[in-house]
């Protein structure tokens, strides 16, 4: 999958600060790739993954991923239209409070409530 090419480039980027991957149908599958590399990552800024159906299991494994790294200055996140329920309990509830986050989406009905409980 090119995801995971994508994601291996990526682990250790220096220059790449803004990652746009709306509407490129990650799927779970494709979010657990871009997870793996927000682990390693320390440079992107802001990432989009609106309107990919990564459902509850690739917020999950977004939201790991960003909590596991403290380096990462990530400061936004496009979570819309995803498919991501509001009783997803295996999702950090304190990933909205990271230090670099400052940008969550607001959800655009109850069902996209992202990653706050």
């Amino acid at each position: 999958m090119w995801t995971r090419q994508l994601a291996n480039l990526l682990a250790h980027n220096t220059t790449v600060h803004n990652l746009d991957l709306r509407e490129t149908i990650l799927g779970a599958e494709g979010a657990r790739h871009i997870a793996r590399m927000l682990m390693t990552n320390t440079r992107l800024e802001t990432l989009d993954l609106a309107s990919n159906s990564i459902e509850d299991e690739g917020a999950t494994a977004v939201a790991q991923a960003l909590k596991s790294n403290p380096n990462l200055c990530l400061v936004k996140l496009e979570l819309q239209r995803n498919g991501i329920s509001s009783g997803t309990t295996s999702v950090p509830p304190s990933l909205p409070s990271l230090p670099s986050l400052s940008s969550l989406p607001k959800p655009q009905r109850e069902r996209e409530s992202y990653l706050r409980p």
